[in-house]
């Protein structure tokens, strides 16, 4: 026996972008969130630009977010262009500072956003099946659900599975890869209080990032290509902190932090740019990072995925409002395209502005542009 679900609208991923589908369409329309029961990779690292106040105030999120009282990010600190430091501070953005997230907490507390909402959320163990019937206008979708098989029958499906980008895929979309960047990353325990400003340093070889996390901890990022020997050292928490300490600036940074076996978490994962090569179509959409992921250097990766789920969510509620929906999905695609091409500019215009390796591989991969 298969149970049956009508809705209005499938969201598959309880992301950041995924909640924000739900949360805004929620109030007005059945919404389901579907997620999968495997833990997702751990998000580090994570930042939010001051400009999502504005995204959060839209939302009706501004109050709730600021009582979960994120570290603010006041200031930035880069060794980029050249050896000398430059300093970024958030007293000269007129939308004020941005913030350090607590990602787990953060995530939690879309979700209960979205739930406090009316969206509905199932745990699924797997996603069998996702057809379209086109004589009833509606999409099919068969998981898993304690043993169970669910049907579920959606008037609109999105894509919100992230980079895995599952439920495109399943329709024939591929994102197309734009590099090999990847991250090796660790967390350290802080021995005392420090500056919550986060620093870049690049280097031969990649690029470093370092900021204080909730809960005294430091994270120490290495972004470098996948297919480089220098990815080696980032899948090795020793041979990382090793070449991390050959860079004066960082190694003074981190005299505070201690990455002994007991505080360390270690890991390696990627971190390329990427784009499906459209973004919607007939009765489906992709957000966030199932629609394009973001070179961590733009710190754009979550706004990103607010932005575009406040969008998707704002054109499906036009068409599901509409006694003949249009179905124009290129309005959807158009203005991710934009996105894209915004975002593209500005990544070559930051990695050409630095010209003091140009014998290496990976800054002359990236000062030649293209696919790589």
């Amino acid at each position: 026996m298969q149970d049956q679900i009508r809705v209005d609208v499938l969201v598959v991923g309880a992301g950041p972008a995924g909640c924000t589908v739900a949360l805004n369409l929620a109030p007005f329309y059945k919404v389901l969130v579907v997620t999968h029961q495997k833990p997702t990779t751990k998000a580090v690292g994570e930042s939010l630009p001051a400009a999502a106040s504005r995204l959060m105030q839209d939302m009706g999120l501004w109050s709730s977010f600021l009582n979960e009282e994120h570290q603010p990010h006041r200031l930035s600190k880069s060794h980029w262009g050249s050896s000398e430091a430059h300093f970024n501070d958030s007293i000269r953005n007129l939308d004020g500072h941005g913030w350090h997230l607590d990602r787990h907490r953060f995530d939690e507390w879309m979700l209960q956003q979205a739930r406090v909402r009316g969206a509905g959320f199932l745990k699924c163990s797997a996603l069998n099946d996702i057809n379209f019937q086109s004589y009833r206008e509606m999409w099919s979708v068969e998981i898993e659900v304690d043993g169970r098989r669910v049907q579920i029958n959606a008037n609109w499906l999105v894509d919100a599975t992230g980079r895995k980008s599952f439920v495109a895929k399943r329709l024939g979309y591929s994102p197309k890869t734009m590099d090999k960047l990847a991250c090796g990353w660790m967390i350290g325990k802080l021995s005392e209080s420090a500056e919550q400003e986060s620093e870049i340093y690049a280097e031969s070889e990649g690029w470093w990032y370092t900021s204080v996390l909730p809960k005294q901890q430091r994270l120490l990022a290495f972004y470098t290509d996948a297919d480089l020997t220098s990815a080696k050292d980032a899948h090795c928490h020793i041979a990382l902190l090793k070449r991390a300490q050959q860079l004066s600036g960082l190694a003074q940074t981190l005299g505070q932090t201690s990455f002994t076996k007991s505080d360390l978490k270690h890991g390696f994962c990627a971190a390329n740019s990427a784009t499906l090569p459209q973004y919607a179509g007939h009765r489906w959409l992709a957000v966030g990072d199932a629609a394009m992921s973001f070179d961590p250097l733009s710190s754009q990766g979550i706004f990103n995925s607010l932005y575009t789920g406040l969008a998707a969510s704002t054109f499906v509620f036009e068409e599901l409002k509409r006694n003949q929906p249009r179905y124009q999905v290129n309005e959807y695609n158009n203005a991710l395209v934009e996105i894209w091409n915004t975002y593209t500019n500005n990544q070559s215009s930051w990695y050409t502005d630095q010209k003091r390796w140009p014998q290496s591989p990976f800054w002359l991969r990236r000062q030649k542009g293209g696919v790589f």
